[in-house]
């Protein structure tokens, strides 16, 4: 029995932790140099950064040629008033 393990990688690893600060690096940058990296999957990094349409989104990897391996949320979820 074989099993196989994705790594991915994530917009933080580019410098990105905040999806409207003018200073990191656009999306589609981040998106070319993983690929040239050798990645062939990616984590969401910060809501906002990616495309937030799931079409929109979804054509963006597929251009790429990545798929999605895990998102972020950037929240105080152990706070129970968080989740409203």
């Amino acid at each position: 029995m074989s099993s196989k393990i994705t790594i991915g990688t994530a917009p933080d690893s580019w410098g990105v932790w905040f999806p409207s600060d003018p200073e990191q690096v656009p999306a589609s940058t981040f998106l070319r140099e993983v690929v040239e990296a050798g990645y062939e999957a990616i984590e969401l990094g910060p809501y906002g950064y990616l495309p937030s349409d799931a079409g929109e989104l979804q054509e963006a990897l597929d251009e790429h040629g990545l798929t999605v391996l895990a998102g972020t949320v950037f929240s105080q979820l152990h706070h129970p008033d968080a989740w409203d």
